[in-house]
């Protein structure tokens, strides 16, 4: 739940990656190689053509609602420059159309600096040109993601217990 710890699990199809993870962080599980997708050589994005994640993994989660003011392109932006190496678009009351102007804004700002990882829209996610979808627990299921994204998106489930986390890592999350 919100007060407790969670796992997430990611990759990119084929070998699967367990991280640890709370609400509050993500870690990049030492370094570790996740999937053996190369990712697309013209999208430039080291991260990505590597399929490994940044050591340490540094997310900011955003949430528009608390960036006291301050427009979201601009928390990202010194976000990035204080360090952040992966940026989690959740937004979830906004409707489709509006994420999209929403992650393209920010692929701009992370292309070449950071993952963008969109919450629960495969769609939006391919759209935009980002890393990797977010899929809650109760979200569309792995494969019907993967089946849509093929290796282009790194996928991470949250989930609530080791049960859940080895049953995501072998689903292909």
């Amino acid at each position: 739940g919100e007060d407790g710890p969670s796992v997430q699990t990611w990759s990119r199809g084929g070998t699967q990656g367990v991280l640890g993870r709370t609400h509050r962080a993500q870690d990049a599980g030492g370094g570790k190689q996740y999937g053996r997708g190369h990712g697309r050589a013209d999208r430039g994005r080291e991260l990505v053509r590597m399929s490994i994640l940044p050591e340490p993994t540094v997310c900011l989660v955003t949430d528009r609602k608390r960036c006291a003011g301050k427009p979201l392109e601009r928390v990202v932006s010194l976000a990035l420059d204080g360090g952040v190496n992966a940026v989690q678009l959740r937004e979830k009351d906004l409707p489709a159309g509006e994420l999209l102007d929403v992650a393209v804004r920010l692929r701009k700002l992370t292309n070449g600096r950071a993952l963008l990882i969109v919450n629960d829209r495969v769609d939006v996610a391919l759209a935009a040109r980002a890393d990797g979808v977010q899929l809650g627990e109760d979200a569309l299921p792995i494969a019907a993601a993967r089946g849509v994204c093929g290796d282009r998106l790194l996928i991470g489930r949250a989930v609530h217990d080791l049960e859940g986390a080895v049953a995501a890592a072998y689903a292909g999350a």
